[in-house]
């Protein structure tokens, strides 16, 4: 067992003892997701294209993400949002949970 440093939920640094084992299954299952989202994008001459659903209820805290992490950081490439009003995909179901019917 090996002690490292984690962050809990509420963001405090704590110390917790785990396998170090564990602690490779764990990095090697988020690799494992990000490449596998990373494979889902076009890939054109410099850039990565992606297709998302963003909910319009949604939209203006998307762009306030994007314009804040614009902000925080110049040397990040910031994604370009293009709306598209005429297509034939039908988009995803979605279902606004709370604290009672998120168990369901």
């Amino acid at each position: 067992m090996q002690r490292i440093p984690s962050l809990d939920k509420l963001g405090k640094e704590s110390s917790v003892t785990v396998s170090l084992l564990e602690v490779y299954r764990l990095f090697l299952h988020k690799e494992k997701a990000l490449y596998s989202t990373l494979n889902k994008f076009k890939k054109e001459e410099k850039l990565y294209l992606g297709f998302c659903w963003i909910p319009k209820s949604d939209n203006q805290e998307v762009l306030h993400k994007i314009e804040a992490l614009k902000d925080s950081n110049r040397n990040i490439e910031i994604p370009t949002l293009k709306v598209v009003q005429e297509h034939s995909v039908r988009p995803p179901s979605l279902f606004r949970l709370n604290e009672v019917t998120w168990v369901f």
